[in-house]
């Protein structure tokens, strides 16, 4: 390639790469520019943020790294957790992503981070993972730059950087166990290979790369038989759940766009397809624990109990992998890693013009205002010591506006609390109140009240 193709192939990928960051500001501002987040799990976080930044504690949860971590920061900071929220929302998602560009970087071929850093930005997937599951988000960004400074860290000719990017990698890997249970095994896997860089001399003979298949085959058994064994896993369930037309059906029933299908669909083959083509090469490389810890991560996460949180984690690791195949010598028997990329780039554009990104159903279904408009009347009705039964998502915004308990399932034992219980569906009994906010009568005696024209609140007990 001549100097100046490279130099347009470079421009084109920049521009790429900041219209990427643009759409993506966009469409991140659209979600967190209203009052209150409106996804499932935000007001969990919201109240664990809140209760960690002043008692050191959650409501949910007792000590949790992530959640010290953060509540602390927001104290020292003076935020309060809608600050918060959005700051990791925000912040994991650049992590990644620069850690992804620190990672598939080289002077020769610059072009490639950006284009990869454009793929990430515009990828519906990752986008909702990191506004969804902060978490994992921010764990796999630990985890994504624990592996960015180790990498540099090998390709580092003075001592000094290799010392700091050894510093630095050692910090983000601790981070990454710490802050979530998954991004922590891929630590521990990613830390196994490294002390134990003897145990590839067997396996770097050109003769020898059965072996190496067979070793990946072996892994892929040994992983299932652990979680059969630990989850007690129903295979008739799994598959069930697994197979693509789970995710066929959200997007049917416009759960998900046929874009976001598209990505579900594409990055579990994409992911292993790369993961397998790196772990069977026949000739050397430098690296090939890297591509081994993809195939485990990617093992261990296809077991998981749901098809979102599967599909959630194989984008995390195909941009991994992604970046990681664009550290592979040109000699080493694989495609081109710029056909790989250019490919990728173009079937992703064509799939963006082809598909549309709409609709997407984000979070229970509740006008996130719904119950703080009605909290007047709700706390005169619902006395402190009972328990709310909502549907998932809105037993945490029950908690958080209301301070009662509030439980996704139906509790077998009550102790003598009352039980009321949050459900959707146009049926009414006669009885229900219409207009509860204006309601003069006896509380004691109303057992049914609505809130919206869909959603309602009985009294059980």
């Amino acid at each position: 390639m001549s100097r100046g193709e490279k130099s347009i192939l470079f421009c084109v990928s920049l521009a790429l790469c900041v219209y990427g960051a643009y759409t993506y500001l966009i469409a991140v501002r659209a979600l967190l520019a209203p009052t209150w987040p409106i996804e499932y799990d935000s007001f969990y976080y919201l109240l664990e943020l809140r209760r960690y930044a002043e008692s050191g504690t959650g409501f949910f949860t007792r000590h949790l790294p992530f959640f010290y971590f953060f509540g602390k920061i927001s104290a020292v900071l003076g935020w309060n957790e809608l600050q918060t929220f959005r700051f990791i929302v925000v912040g994991s998602t650049l992590a990644f992503i620069g850690a992804l560009f620190a990672l598939a970087f080289d002077r020769k071929r610059p072009y490639a981070a950006f284009l990869i850093a454009y793929l990430a930005f515009s990828s519906k997937i990752l986008f909702y993972a990191h506004y969804g599951f902060l978490k994992q988000a921010v764990g796999m960004g630990a985890f994504a730059a624990f592996l960015a400074f180790f990498v540099r860290a090998r390709l580092g000719h003075r001592p000094w950087i290799r010392i700091c990017c050894l510093a630095a990698a050692l910090c983000f890997g601790v981070l990454a166990a710490l802050f979530h249970k998954s991004t922590g095994f891929l630590v521990l896997i990613f830390s196994f290979f490294m002390l134990r860089p003897e145990f590839w001399s067997r396996f770097k003979s050109k003769s020898n790369w059965t072996k190496r298949a067979a070793l990946a085959i072996g892994v892929f058994a040994v992983l299932f038989v652990f979680l059969c064994l630990q989850r007690r896993l129903d295979l008739k369930q799994f598959f069930t759940v697994m197979w693509p037309p789970d995710w066929y059906g959200y997007w049917i029933h416009h759960v998900i766009s046929p874009r976001e299908f598209g990505e579900y669909v594409s990055y579990p083959l994409c992911a292993t397809v790369m993961a397998v083509a790196l772990i069977s090469l026949r000739g050397k490389w430098e690296e090939p624990h890297l591509a081994l810890l993809i195939f485990w991560g990617l093992a261990f996460f296809f077991f998981t109990e749901n098809a979102w949180r599967f599909g959630l984690t194989s984008a995390w690791i195909f941009f991994i992998a992604l970046a990681l195949f664009q550290r592979v010598p040109e000699s080493d028997g694989l495609p081109p890693r710029d056909l790989v990329l250019k490919g990728y780039v173009v079937l992703f554009a064509l799939g963006s013009l082809a598909l549309s990104d709409k609709p997407r159903a984000v979070g229970p279904g509740m006008d996130v205002e719904l119950i703080p408009r009605n909290r007047e009347w709700l706390v005169k009705w619902i006395p402190p010591t009972a328990t709310v039964v909502a549907p998932h998502g809105v037993e945490f915004r029950v908690t958080y506006f209301l301070g009662l308990d509030a439980v996704q399932d139906m509790p077998a034992r009550t102790d003598g609390r009352p039980l009321y219980r949050i459900t959707g569906g146009q049926k009414r009994t006669p009885t229900c109140i219409d207009n509860p906010g204006s309601f003069k009568g006896d509380w004691q005696t109303v057992d049914c009240a609505v809130l919206d024209s869909w959603w309602r609140i009985l009294r059980i007990r």
